[in-house]
């Protein structure tokens, strides 16, 4: 394993999560009481978890022992589950930041294009 690569991948994903608190910890005040944040805390807690799941991934990729490669088969499918997810609330957060209507029709398709991409 590269370690120049491997020191990077570590530092990207814990620059993003104390970006994450950072920015979790300037607006926990209006958290309480703004749709805007609950959904923003909801993105913040999936990317720190993915961020979690791509070290793990990354670091115990290519171990011969079956939990090693359980763990690294559930980490990575978390990662992506995440990436899915992101995209669902990144919609969401849209629409109720413009005050667009959720409609049940367009949650269904997102919910459609989301199990799809799961079953994928």
């Amino acid at each position: 394993m590269d370690m120049n690569l491997s020191f990077s991948v570590l530092k990207a994903n814990i620059i993003s999560i104390l970006l994450i608190g950072t920015l979790y910890l300037a607006n926990r005040q209006k958290a309480e009481y703004s749709r805007d944040m609950r959904l923003l805390k909801q993105m913040m807690v999936t990317i720190g978890i993915a961020n979690i799941s791509d070290c793990c991934v990354y670091y115990l990729a290519g171990s011969s022992n079956i939990v090693i490669k359980v763990l690294v088969f559930l980490s990575g499918s978390g990662l992506f589950l995440g990436n899915v997810m992101i995209g669902y609330l990144w919609a969401k957060f849209i629409m109720v930041h413009m005050n667009i209507p959720f409609s049940d029709i367009r949650r269904n398709i997102y919910r459609t294009i989301g199990l799809v991409s799961i079953v994928l």
